[in-house]
């Protein structure tokens, strides 16, 4: 089975950030909390799956949509 770009891509936490709409904070803070799974590459550098993200914000709407009634 082929990967498409989508699944192999890797995302600086300010790319998320900008991405979904929040902030950087936000970013690591699921990521300290365990939601999103940070890869550290080398000392100063540490990226996030684009395809695991997408889960988790796409996931996390739908759950906050089903909570508030509202679907977008």
């Amino acid at each position: 089975m082929q990967q498409t770009t989508h699944e192999r891509k890797k995302l600086r936490a300010y790319e998320v950030a900008k991405i979904y709409g929040v902030s950087q904070s936000t970013i690591w803070n699921y990521a300290k909390k365990g939601y999103l799974k940070p890869v550290k590459v080398g000392e100063r550098v540490t990226l996030f799956d684009a395809l695991e993200c997408d889960q988790f914000f796409n996931g996390k709407n739908a759950e906050r949509d089903n909570e508030t009634g509202t679907h977008e």
